[in-house]
């Protein structure tokens, strides 16, 4: 009988176990896995919108950087089960900014819309985001670049951050517009989920 009622109260009082959903004010990067059954859903969520999962382990960051250090930290058994990431499209082919890729055994995020090059590789930091240990902590800021709220770039040897989603245009540093960035500090980086 106790159990009976216990089971009552947690239906009428769902309290135990429940999780604050949140909208994130940041576009923010997720991984959901599960390894049992080799299936892995990877991309991003626009600011205010929600991404949900059935999966039972979740990575995510509004960082980029951050999340891709993450996605390396997995086991490497289960790295290896990948398989149904969008690979790299092949030289000639046409990449999508803001989109996630595997490159070999690295996850990179295109920063422009371009069509791949002969000479062009993943450690080009004009076109592409990854995580390297000895790279900064911020991808420099470049021109023609889909930027996201929160978005955080390094122009001039200073930490900025987007506070519109907009298409960066060379000549239009974030210096010069303060109606789309911020300056940071390194410990402001993270911003709210």
């Amino acid at each position: 009988m106790r159990k009976i009622i216990i089971f009552l109260l947690l239906l009428i009082f769902p309290i135990f176990g429940q999780h604050k959903i949140s909208k994130p004010k940041n576009v923010t990067y997720y991984m959901a896995y599960n390894t049992a059954k080799r299936i892995y859903h990877i991309g991003f969520t626009e600011p205010n919108q929600l991404t949900t999962s059935g999966m039972p382990y979740m990575i995510s960051d509004t960082l980029e950087i951050e999340y891709l250090k993450k996605v390396e930290e997995i086991n490497p058994d289960v790295k290896s089960e990948f398989t149904n990431l969008q690979l790299l499209p092949k030289i000639g082919e046409f990449i999508e900014s803001n989109t996630i890729y595997l490159a070999g055994d690295k996850i990179v995020i295109a920063r422009k819309e371009h069509i791949r090059t002969v000479n062009e590789t993943i450690n080009d930091s004009n076109l592409y985001i990854k995580y390297d240990l000895t790279a900064n902590k911020y991808p420099d800021w470049t021109a023609g670049e889909e930027i996201g709220i929160g978005t955080i770039r390094v122009y001039d040897g200073v930490n900025y951050q987007a506070i519109k989603k907009h298409k960066t245009e060379e000549g239009k540093t974030p210096d010069l517009l303060k109606d789309f960035w911020k300056t940071i500090e390194v410990k402001e980086a993270r911003m709210e989920p």
